[in-house]
């Protein structure tokens, strides 16, 4: 996942994509085999999210913010993918929702003020 990433940050979206693809593939066998799995769950959306399709992205990407919702943190990384994810199917309110609610749990965080700024606005 790691190297598809760099990849595709590099700009070299074809050679991302395959690593993608397997990412996937091995990302739902993990799934299939320890159903719930934060990680697996996450990374499978991140992967998905990669690929363009963040319809397919959206279940993951909000299990995994449901598990760390009920766990009591907020991990940055997963409320900025689920913005993304939110922002690319253009559903705004609900990541100005999402954006308000990392804001309060994480007043002092600059990157969830930033985040209430861009979503709802």
């Amino acid at each position: 996942l790691e190297q598809a990433q760099r990849l595709q940050a590099g700009g070299d979206q074809a050679g991302a994509r395959p690593l993608f693809d397997n990412a996937v593939l091995g990302f739902r066998e993990a799934l299939a085999k320890a159903p719930g799995s934060f990680r697996a769950d996450y990374a499978l959306g991140k992967c998905l999210l990669a690929l363009g399709d963040a319809r397919s992205a959206r279940p993951h990407l909000q299990a995994a913010l449901q598990r760390i919702q009920e766990a009591g943190s907020f991990e940055t990384a997963v409320c900025e993918s689920n913005l993304q994810c939110l922002e690319r199917l253009g559903l705004r309110a609900e990541a100005c929702q999402l954006a308000r609610q990392w804001a309060a749990r994480r007043p002092n965080d600059a990157q969830a003020q930033r985040a209430l700024r861009q979503f709802c606005s």
